[in-house]
Protein backbone atom coordinates (compact mmCIF):
# COMPACT_ATOMS: atom_id res chain seq x y z
CA UNK A 1 0.00 0.00 0.00
CA UNK A 2 1.55 3.33 -1.01
CA UNK A 3 1.45 6.65 0.83
CA UNK A 4 -1.11 8.18 -1.50
CA UNK A 5 -3.65 5.41 -0.95
CA UNK A 6 -3.26 5.62 2.79
CA UNK A 7 -3.69 9.42 2.78
CA UNK A 8 -6.87 9.11 0.67
CA UNK A 9 -8.39 6.68 3.10
CA UNK A 10 -7.58 8.71 6.21
CA UNK A 11 -11.23 9.82 6.68
CA UNK A 12 -12.73 6.47 5.75
CA UNK A 13 -13.34 3.50 8.06
CA UNK A 14 -10.20 1.40 8.11
CA UNK A 15 -8.95 -1.76 9.68
CA UNK A 16 -6.49 -1.86 12.54
CA UNK A 17 -3.78 -2.91 10.08
CA UNK A 18 -4.45 0.14 7.87
CA UNK A 19 -4.35 2.42 10.90
CA UNK A 20 -1.06 0.84 11.94
CA UNK A 21 0.40 1.32 8.47
CA UNK A 22 -0.83 4.91 8.32
CA UNK A 23 0.81 5.73 11.63
CA UNK A 24 4.01 4.02 10.54
CA UNK A 25 4.15 5.94 7.27
CA UNK A 26 3.50 9.23 9.04
CA UNK A 27 6.32 8.45 11.48
CA UNK A 28 8.67 7.68 8.58
CA UNK A 29 7.75 10.94 6.86
CA UNK A 30 8.29 12.89 10.09
CA UNK A 31 11.68 11.21 10.59
CA UNK A 32 12.75 12.01 7.03
CA UNK A 33 11.76 15.65 7.48
CA UNK A 34 13.56 15.85 10.82
CA UNK A 35 16.67 14.19 9.32
CA UNK A 36 16.82 16.85 6.59
CA UNK A 37 16.60 19.63 9.17
CA UNK A 38 19.28 18.02 11.33
CA UNK A 39 21.55 17.64 8.31
CA UNK A 40 21.04 21.29 7.34
CA UNK A 41 21.63 22.62 10.85
CA UNK A 42 24.66 20.35 11.28
CA UNK A 43 26.17 21.53 8.00
CA UNK A 44 25.76 25.19 8.99
CA UNK A 45 27.32 24.56 12.42
CA UNK A 46 30.27 22.67 10.92
CA UNK A 47 31.21 25.40 8.45
CA UNK A 48 33.15 27.55 10.98
CA UNK A 49 34.96 24.48 12.33
CA UNK A 50 35.83 23.36 8.82
CA UNK A 51 37.23 26.83 8.04
CA UNK A 52 39.33 26.83 11.22
CA UNK A 53 40.75 23.38 10.47
CA UNK A 54 41.44 24.35 6.86
CA UNK A 55 43.30 27.51 7.79
CA UNK A 56 45.06 25.89 10.72
CA UNK A 57 46.30 22.76 8.99
CA UNK A 58 50.00 22.36 8.32
CA UNK A 59 51.28 25.48 10.05
CA UNK A 60 54.95 24.88 9.39
CA UNK A 61 56.30 28.08 7.86
CA UNK A 62 57.24 31.46 9.32
CA UNK A 63 55.05 33.35 9.29
CA UNK A 64 52.84 30.28 9.76
CA UNK A 65 50.12 29.45 7.23
CA UNK A 66 47.34 30.42 9.63
CA UNK A 67 48.81 33.85 10.33
CA UNK A 68 49.84 34.42 6.72
CA UNK A 69 46.34 33.75 5.35
CA UNK A 70 44.68 35.87 8.04
CA UNK A 71 47.08 38.73 7.42
CA UNK A 72 46.56 38.70 3.68
CA UNK A 73 42.80 38.48 4.14
CA UNK A 74 42.71 41.51 6.43
CA UNK A 75 45.22 43.72 4.67
CA UNK A 76 43.82 45.55 1.67
CA UNK A 77 47.31 46.26 0.34
CA UNK A 78 49.59 43.31 1.15
CA UNK A 79 51.98 44.59 -1.51
CA UNK A 80 52.52 47.69 0.64
CA UNK A 81 53.52 45.58 3.64
CA UNK A 82 57.05 44.83 4.75
CA UNK A 83 58.12 41.26 5.73
CA UNK A 84 59.94 41.17 9.10
CA UNK A 85 63.12 39.66 7.64
CA UNK A 86 63.41 42.68 5.31
CA UNK A 87 62.31 45.26 7.87
CA UNK A 88 65.09 44.47 10.34
CA UNK A 89 67.74 45.37 7.78
CA UNK A 90 66.32 48.84 7.16
CA UNK A 91 66.83 51.97 9.21
CA UNK A 92 63.35 53.26 9.94
CA UNK A 93 61.33 55.10 12.55
CA UNK A 94 59.22 52.34 14.09
CA UNK A 95 55.70 53.09 15.33
CA UNK A 96 53.73 50.68 17.52
CA UNK A 97 49.97 51.03 16.99
CA UNK A 98 48.86 48.67 19.79
CA UNK A 99 47.44 49.29 23.26
CA UNK A 100 49.70 50.36 26.13
CA UNK A 101 49.50 46.97 27.87
CA UNK A 102 50.61 45.20 24.68
CA UNK A 103 53.50 47.62 24.20
CA UNK A 104 54.60 47.27 27.83
CA UNK A 105 54.96 43.49 27.56
CA UNK A 106 57.10 43.69 24.44
CA UNK A 107 57.72 45.74 21.34
CA UNK A 108 60.21 46.08 18.52
CA UNK A 109 63.50 47.63 19.71
CA UNK A 110 63.28 51.40 19.68
CA UNK A 111 59.59 51.44 18.73
CA UNK A 112 57.50 54.46 19.70
CA UNK A 113 53.91 53.72 20.74
CA UNK A 114 51.46 55.83 18.76
CA UNK A 115 48.33 53.82 19.56
CA UNK A 116 45.28 53.04 17.48
CA UNK A 117 41.96 54.12 19.01
CA UNK A 118 43.22 57.68 19.58
CA UNK A 119 46.58 57.73 17.77
CA UNK A 120 49.07 60.31 18.96
CA UNK A 121 49.84 61.68 15.52
CA UNK A 122 51.39 64.75 17.08
CA UNK A 123 54.47 62.56 17.57
CA UNK A 124 55.20 62.74 13.85
CA UNK A 125 54.00 66.28 13.22
CA UNK A 126 57.54 67.69 12.92
CA UNK A 127 59.01 64.78 11.01
CA UNK A 128 60.10 65.27 7.37
CA UNK A 129 57.51 63.86 4.98
CA UNK A 130 60.06 61.53 3.42
CA UNK A 131 60.92 59.85 6.74
CA UNK A 132 61.22 56.08 6.42
CA UNK A 133 58.46 54.84 8.77
CA UNK A 134 57.53 51.27 9.74
CA UNK A 135 54.22 50.72 11.53
CA UNK A 136 53.05 47.50 13.16
CA UNK A 137 50.51 45.91 15.50
CA UNK A 138 49.69 42.27 16.28
CA UNK A 139 49.14 41.11 12.70
CA UNK A 140 49.05 44.26 10.58
CA UNK A 141 45.38 45.25 10.59
CA UNK A 142 45.41 48.16 13.03
CA UNK A 143 48.73 49.40 11.71
CA UNK A 144 47.34 49.44 8.17
CA UNK A 145 44.83 52.09 9.24
CA UNK A 146 47.59 54.16 10.84
CA UNK A 147 49.63 53.71 7.67
CA UNK A 148 46.74 55.19 5.68
CA UNK A 149 46.44 58.09 8.13
CA UNK A 150 50.13 58.91 7.80
CA UNK A 151 49.97 58.75 4.01
CA UNK A 152 47.03 61.16 4.04
CA UNK A 153 49.18 63.53 6.07
CA UNK A 154 51.78 63.56 3.33
CA UNK A 155 54.25 60.89 4.47
CA UNK A 156 55.59 59.16 1.40
CA UNK A 157 57.58 56.25 2.80
CA UNK A 158 55.35 54.35 5.24
CA UNK A 159 55.42 50.57 5.37
CA UNK A 160 53.31 48.14 7.36
CA UNK A 161 55.01 45.16 9.03
CA UNK A 162 53.50 42.07 7.38
CA UNK A 163 52.21 39.70 10.06
CA UNK A 164 52.91 42.26 12.78
CA UNK A 165 54.70 41.43 16.00
CA UNK A 166 53.39 37.85 15.75
CA UNK A 167 55.42 37.19 12.61
CA UNK A 168 58.34 39.17 14.03
CA UNK A 169 58.48 36.95 17.13
CA UNK A 170 57.99 33.76 15.10
CA UNK A 171 61.00 34.75 12.99
CA UNK A 172 63.11 34.93 16.16
CA UNK A 173 63.79 38.66 15.84
CA UNK A 174 64.62 40.78 18.94
CA UNK A 175 62.03 42.26 21.29
CA UNK A 176 62.26 44.46 24.35
CA UNK A 177 59.93 45.18 27.27
CA UNK A 178 58.85 48.44 28.90
CA UNK A 179 62.18 48.69 30.71
CA UNK A 180 64.10 48.28 27.47
CA UNK A 181 65.36 44.82 28.46
CA UNK A 182 65.34 41.91 25.99
CA UNK A 183 62.31 39.62 26.23
CA UNK A 184 60.78 36.77 24.28
CA UNK A 185 57.15 37.21 25.34
CA UNK A 186 54.48 38.89 23.25
CA UNK A 187 50.97 40.08 24.07
CA UNK A 188 48.27 38.32 22.03
CA UNK A 189 45.59 40.99 22.69
CA UNK A 190 42.96 38.28 23.37
CA UNK A 191 42.50 34.51 23.29
CA UNK A 192 41.00 34.72 19.81
CA UNK A 193 43.84 36.73 18.29
CA UNK A 194 46.52 34.80 20.18
CA UNK A 195 45.31 31.63 18.42
CA UNK A 196 46.58 32.97 15.10
CA UNK A 197 50.22 32.59 16.07
CA UNK A 198 52.20 29.41 16.72
CA UNK A 199 54.54 31.34 18.98
CA UNK A 200 54.70 29.51 22.31
CA UNK A 201 55.29 32.57 24.52
CA UNK A 202 52.21 34.58 23.66
CA UNK A 203 50.27 35.96 26.64
CA UNK A 204 46.94 37.79 26.97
Amino acid sequence: MNFANIENRRDQPSSSRDEFLLGKCQAIQAFRSMKKRIWLIGSICLLPLTAVLWYGAGSTTLPNRRLDRLTRALLSEPAGAQPPQMAIHQQAAVLDTREAVEYAMSHLPGAIRIGYQEPELSIVSEWPKDTNILVYCSIGYRSEHIQDSLRKRGFTDVKNLLGGIFAWAEAGLPLENAAGAPTDSIHGFSAFWAWWTDYDKVRY
